[in-house]
């Protein structure tokens, strides 16, 4: 029988709503068996080893395998892009390329360890850099999470970033469950600082991403009940794909973008076997910017001694913009709240690539804004509606009770 699996972990970003699935830590993870068909998803990264460890030998755990290698990824869908440069190699034997290239680690999230390489690098700053930028994010993740010593030297590609999160049907069909665009911001040290997605996004891109996918599982995976957080370059018109993330969708409550101004639980999509309606979604949302966005602690901020003012970061984004934030615990995080947005125009979205997110913090202790917490007599429940944006009356209704 089929087993529908959805893996947390405490201390992590879990969604705040209910998903139709069997709920399951991380530790008691431990005592179950897994399966090729078994429908399993986490929401963040850090379950990935986990899962892995209890997947009987099957197709399944192979595409996890070939997808979180990302050179054995590069190496796998090569037919597909034979004029892509890339290859693997170690700090240690790192040299400065001939052209512009991207290094990274061969297992990684979160952009940790990503910089670029020039001919005319500083190649001792560079090995300084990626060795200082791994050891800040071991604090939050684990080395199953980012690889120690090897790393993937790719082509560079100029060009804006999308990501996805789709699901491969019980059919072995690509499903598409989002697609957000991720601008580059002023201060790379924000590198995650905003995605967003309108509707014209998807008249773009969905079609190719479906034939992309159509071609990965065709060719390469072969599996079914498999979801993916994948990253793409737009290249002369083209998609590259940057990376692939099995098991789960996007972290750190982007893939919840879907059910706050989407209208839909992405999560029971994929675990009833459903499919957007994406005329029906974008029908009630014309024009609108449906944003995700990150409140990183400022670079350079001493938390012990300062803290951020959740109240100040909301009246940036804009009362009338805000659909729902999320303060998070910013001295075990490396940010301090996530923002959904709903916006009638990009000028926020220039706004916030260009914030320094240090104005937000003080040295006086964090205040939550009354709006933006749940009373612990109170208990969201799912809703799902195509007006948006729905949880601005969950917010009076929130304020009311505070």
């Amino acid at each position: 029988m089929t087993k529908n699996v959805f893996v947390i972990t405490k201390g992590s970003i879990i969604p705040e709503y209910d998903v139709q699935a069997d709920s399951i830590t991380v530790q008691n993870l431990c005592t179950l068996t897994l399966q090729d068909g078994d429908r399993i998803c986490t929401h963040t990264e850090a379950c990935l080893e986990v899962i892995h460890s209890r997947l009987e030998d099957g197709k399944v755990k192979r595409a996890i395998d070939l997808l979180k290698n990302k050179f054995s990824f590069r190496t796998a869908i090569q037919e597909a892009f034979p004029n892509f440069e890339f290859y693997q190699t170690t700090l240690e034997d790192l040299q400065l390329p001939t052209k512009k290239m991207i290094i990274k680690p061969t297992k990684g999230f979160f952009s940790a360890g990503v910089r670029v390489l020039e001919p005319h690098s500083d190649l001792a700053q560079i090995k300084k850099e990626l060795t200082e930028s791994l050891a800040e994010y071991r604090k939050y993740f684990s080395d199953a999470v980012l690889s120690k010593n090897t790393w993937l030297v790719e082509e560079y590609i100029a060009g804006e970033e999308i990501a996805v999160d789709m699901y491969f049907a019980e059919d072995g069909s690509p499903v598409i469950l989002n697609i957000t665009h991720h601008p580059i911001p002023k201060d790379p040290h924000y590198l995650n600082a905003i995605y967003w997605t309108h509707e014209k996004l998807f008249e773009k891109w969905l079609s190719p991403l479906e034939d992309f996918f159509h071609f990965l599982n065709t060719e390469v995976l072969h599996v079914t009940n498999f979801p993916i957080h994948a990253e793409f370059r737009i290249h002369q018109n083209e998609l590259i794909p940057i990376e692939l993330n099995p098991m789960r969708f996007g972290g750190f409550g982007l893939a919840d973008l879907s059910f706050y101004g989407l209208g839909f639980n992405p999560y029971d999509f994929f675990f009833q076997n459903q499919k957007p309606d994406w005329k029906a979604i974008w029908a009630t949302r014309k024009d609108q910017y449906i944003c995700w966005t990150l409140a990183y602690n400022g670079k350079g901020v001493d938390i012990s001694q300062n803290s951020p003012s959740y109240s100040a970061f909301a009246d940036f984004c804009g009362l009338n913009h805000l659909i729902y934030l999320r303060p998070l615990d910013f001295q075990k995080q490396p940010v301090f709240a996530i923002a959904y947005l709903a916006l009638d125009h990009p000028d926020k979205i220039t706004e916030i690539l260009n914030v320094d997110f240090s104005q937000f913090f003080s040295a006086t202790s964090a205040k939550l804004h009354p709006l933006f917490f749940y009373p612990k007599t109170f208990k969201p429940t799912p809703r799902y509606t195509e007006k948006l944006p729905y949880s601005r009356a969950l917010l009076r209704k929130r304020a009311k009770m505070s």
